[in-house]
């Protein structure tokens, strides 16, 4: 009986919130030829903030309203479970919001170039209103705080999303992130210093990605709190795997690869004390 009641407690930990294909308009419709931004909504149980993420790689999830399965490569299953409740692990007190850009991000001039730092569109203004858009939303439809969070390339967004918020009219850029999550972060370009806002960076230790690599995060984690000692937090991601094919994608440290239950644990917990 014992352990038929704790199978079903960890059923019942395991199933994640429903998810929804939610489209949001963009806020300036008559420039731009994609007239909405998909995203991906996670509920959460209890939950403390909602957390917008933008993606590493091309920025792309590629949703589909005309298809049912859900996103299934490793990384995201590890956000979701942000969402969950699940013994030692979490207790689900986050939303989850995943940001799918209309184009590929890394396009620059009409040419691909997937495998160098070039910002391409993630430094255009419409890219930046996209992420306003989908904050705006869900924070109406949440009311709780918002997190902003990238991973890899998708922390050159957040910065050109700060790039184009500093000066623009308050009607585009009104409600501002509370706190900013950098998740195996790319650094070629920083959050303007005139930015307060508190960062969490999480980072694998053994990152060899050459462009992510853990030197570079703690370095910009140490700049900051020289600034403001409470301002920012640096966490070490210690377990997982590397099959070393591929460093930067695929099953790597970068990828937090077998890291699952640090990575949501460790961060949730981080979170949490930043939050009111």
């Amino acid at each position: 009986m014992k352990r038929l009641l704790l199978a079903l407690a960890l059923i019942v930990y395991s199933v994640s919130a429903r998810a929804e294909l939610i489209e949001i308009d963009h806020p300036d419709p008559g420039i731009f030829q994609k007239k909405t931004t998909m995203t991906k909504y996670y509920q959460g149980q209890k939950s403390k903030a909602v957390i917008v993420f933008v993606a590493g790689g091309e920025g792309q999830f590629n949703f589909d309203p005309s298809r049912k399965t859900d996103v299934t490569f490793h990384f995201s299953n590890t956000l979701k479970n942000l969402t969950k409740n699940i013994p030692t692990v979490g207790t689900g007190r986050f939303d989850l919001v995943m940001f799918d850009s209309p184009y590929p991000m890394q396009v620059m001039g009409g040419r691909a170039y997937p495998n160098s730092y070039r910002p391409g569109e993630r430094a255009s203004f419409d890219h930046a209103l996209r992420i306003q858009s989908v904050i705006e939303y869900y924070k109406k439809k949440t009311g709780l705080p918002v997190i902003l969070m990238g991973h890899s390339n998708g922390a050159i967004s957040i910065a050109f999303y700060y790039d184009h918020s500093i000066g623009r009219k308050k009607d585009m850029f009104g409600v501002s992130p509370d706190l900013v999550v950098l998740s195996g972060a790319r650094y070629e370009e920083k959050l303007p210093k005139s930015i307060k806002v508190p960062v969490v960076f999480i980072h694998h230790v053994k990152d060899k990605c050459s462009g992510t690599l853990f030197a570079d995060a703690k370095a910009y984690h140490d700049e900051l709190i020289r600034e403001n000692p409470n301002r920012s937090k640096l966490i070490e991601i210690e377990s997982g795997n590397d099959e070393g094919i591929r460093p930067c994608d695929g099953n790597s440290y970068h990828m937090m690869y077998q890291a699952d239950d640090e990575y949501v644990s460790k961060l949730s917990q981080v979170l949490l004390k930043f939050l009111p």
